[in-house]
């Protein structure tokens, strides 16, 4: 399987597909800090993205934080999903408490996502983040990410979670 890449906001929604989970940056904010929220036009390009996926989401992932939760909405409401969403704090902040053990920090913030793979059971996961967290993951795949756009994303395969997690 070829390693997963970051791709630009019109590119990872055809990427999105069964046994997945998309990492995909937030839309524009509306200024700084964690409770910034989306401006008008980031919740109009989240809407436009989830229109832009194939298939339907089975399960929505967020960090905390304003921006990231409106973003995943905006994309639910896009892709016409019910699916559940669910506030993660591991979005926020990967692998909380483990600033000193990038090794723990990571397998901690897999195995959270993994944890929610298997309490929910859905075959096709978006989670909507932070650049610094799409950055990470890309960095895990070995893929140089640099600062992800606004609605930047990259889709790994769930098998492939699982055995970088295994191998940590």
């Amino acid at each position: 399987m070829k390693a997963p890449t970051v791709l630009l906001p019109d590119e990872w929604p055809a990427k999105v597909g069964p046994h997945t989970v998309t990492f995909v940056r937030h839309a524009e904010k509306n200024g700084g800090g964690f409770m910034a929220d989306l401006t008008p036009a980031g919740v109009r390009d989240s809407i436009e993205a989830g229109r832009h996926i194939g298939c339907r989401v089975d399960l929505f992932l967020a960090s905390p934080s304003p921006r990231t939760m409106s973003t995943a909405r905006g994309i639910r409401e896009g892709n016409g999903s019910n699916a559940t969403l669910v506030a993660e704090e591991q979005l926020a902040e990967p692998g909380n408490g483990f600033t000193t053990d990038f090794r723990q920090a990571l397998k901690s913030f897999f195995t959270r996502i993994l944890e929610l793979v298997e309490e929910n059971r859905p075959d096709i996961v978006l989670a909507t983040t932070h650049n610094y967290v799409v950055e990470y993951v890309a960095a895990v795949f070995g893929t140089r990410a640099g600062s992800p756009d606004y609605l930047s994303g990259i889709t790994v395969n769930l098998e492939l979670l699982s055995q970088m997690c295994e191998s940590l």
